[in-house]
């Protein structure tokens, strides 16, 4: 079989599992991740800012956030698109960059086309695509991009090569920092590639830093934004002692390994990874694929960090498996098939990659019926709210761990009154240093775990601030309560918790209550 057939199989193989892959994203109006509709609401807000209701609620931070991806896209797409289809689009695309660019990037090291990099697409279903980390997922991908460029140039053109990659780290900056950061540890690695460590001296240490000196001149322009950035949030409350807390011992750190592949039930995500490992395994001793090195150092750095930085840093969660993602790419990259005999129409290791895609499609689908159809309920409900009031989310009667195994597109569901009836909702992401948009009122910007939607977690957490949750309620017009106990007749105690509320609408789960008029002079719908 000739080059240009193996190339056919590879391409039909890579179009395939795509299929089978994205098709659940494009059935639902709304794919049912986790973050999702908080970033659509965002989005939404920063297109129509000019809006008297937006204006008078939000400010916009124009400071270099290494966090821009996604709102950059939607900022720009959404001119030509309803937004709803320029996210569906931005999750696919994210998807098909971050796959495309593995098949570069094991191009750029091995020298050819292999289906290796079909071992991947289990993995583009890590813990980033199923928590809806937007602006990370599309940034890993561009990150496989840009590694691929500077492994596929020789030194000799070294310029052109600097310069590309410049461009590629200030734009990977800008999407996001841990992606940007992820293509730093490929090239810190890459540099050491033609060194022979067990044969250092003094030649060969002063080549290498000369090598790194240059190299790093391309984060020179991601250091200035960095610095900007930086400046700009100084005053801002950082989360150091909690990111000391969140350091772990080594041996602990092996249970994040079923982020890689994420469907939010801890024993579903071990099985499939355990499946992806056996593939793993097939296409080395069937299909005979062979380890070249060229990004061993960078493997082994993503190891080492997995294990020794902490799972917070700041105000971001998730870091480590996010690095040892990248370290997971940047080893099927490296895979290398053998030349004879030629590839086979159908290998054992892509047929079992294809059942694994097809559960996990399966199982998207089940779960994002279950958020479409609680969609719906609200969509519903939110027809008895005024367009430009104020409405505080909440959730009872359920856990973190819980919502995330049955449906994880159901945590941020609250944030869909932004877009469905103009309204404000307390739990948008407006954090300092990691979105662009900003509360003006400071009772809303300041908030105590003001992201969180669970209702037992918040009033401890406004006692620990030394403020009063039911005081910080009734600033809002409306309460939404979200609790599947009252499918069984569960008497309404939500009310103990939050005040004294009056109820103007029961649908399914949802319970829509007016707060009362006792402290009608600090409502937020009321000039500062």
């Amino acid at each position: 079989m000739d080059e240009a057939n193996g190339k056919q199989i590879i391409a039909r193989w890579a179009v395939a599992l795509s299929l089978i892959a994205f098709l659940p994203i494009f059935l639902f109006q709304y794919p049912g991740l986790q973050d999702y509709p908080n970033h659509l609401a965002r989005a939404y807000i920063l297109q129509n800012l000019d809006d008297p209701i937006f204006k008078h609620y939000f400010s916009v931070d124009y400071s270099p956030v290494p966090n821009l991806g996604w709102d950059l896209f939607a900022l720009s797409a959404g001119r030509f698109m309803p937004l709803e289809y320029a996210g569906k689009i931005f999750v696919v695309l994210s998807c098909v960059v971050t796959v495309s660019g593995c098949f570069a990037l094991n191009k750029s090291i091995v020298g050819r086309w292999t289906l290796a990099p079909l071992l991947i697409f289990p993995f583009v279903f890590n813990t980033g695509f199923n928590k809806g980390f937007l602006s990370f997922n599309f940034g890993i991908g561009v990150a496989l991009w840009a590694a691929a460029w500077w492994a596929s140039l020789d030194e000799n053109r070294w310029r052109t090569r600097l310069l590309g990659a410049t461009l590629f780290s200030t734009g990977l900056y800008l999407i996001h920092f841990y992606a940007w950061a992820c293509y730093g540890i490929f090239v810190l690695g890459w540099s050491f590639r033609k060194e022979n460590l067990g044969t250092w001296n003094l030649s060969s240490i002063k080549r290498l830093l000369g090598r790194l000196t240059r190299d790093g001149l391309q984060a020179l322009p991601p250091a200035f934004l960095a610095l900007l950035w930086l400046n700009h949030t100084r005053s801002e409350k950082t989360s150091s002692v909690e990111t000391f807390r969140s350091f772990q011992p080594p041996y602990s750190r092996i249970s994040d390994l079923d982020r890689l592949i994420d469907l939010g039930t801890p024993f579903i995500n071990d099985v499939l990874l355990v499946l992806a490992c056996i593939a793993f395994f097939l296409a080395i001793y069937l299909s005979r694929f062979r380890y070249k090195p060229g990004a061993t150092v960078a493997i082994l750095l993503c190891v080492l960090l997995f294990f020794v930085l902490p799972s917070k840093i700041e105000e971001t969660n998730f870091v480590t498996w996010r690095i040892m993602l990248a370290g997971l790419f940047f080893l099927v990259a490296s895979l290398d098939s053998p030349k004879e005999p030629a590839i086979t129409p159908f290998p054992s290791f892509a047929i079992m990659i294809a059942l694994i895609t097809a559960s996990i499609s399966i199982l998207h689908v089940q779960q994002w019926t279950i958020a479409r159809d609680s969609q719906t309920t609200l969509f519903r409900l939110l027809e008895a709210v005024p367009e430009g009031s104020s409405v505080f989310f909440v959730r009872d009667g359920t856990t973190d761990k819980e919502l995330g195994t049955r449906a994880a597109g159901l945590y941020h569901i609250g944030a869909f009154a932004v877009l469905q009836r103009h309204a404000i909702v307390q739990s948008l992401f407006t954090f300092a240093g990691q979105q662009p948009l900003r509360y003006k009122r400071l009772e809303l910007q300041n908030a105590p775990e003001r992201s969180n939607t669970f209702l037992p977690n918040l009033p401890p957490a406004f006692r620990a601030a030394g403020l009063n949750f039911r005081d910080h309620v009734g600033k809002f017009d409306y309460v939404i309560v979200h609790d599947d106990r009252f499918l069984g007749a569960k008497d309404d105690t939500s009310g103990e918790t939050i005040g004294k509320l009056n109820t103007v609408s029961a649908i399914g789960p949802f319970r829509l209550y007016k707060t009362t008029d006792t402290n009608a002079a600090s409502k937020l719908s009321n000039k500062p």
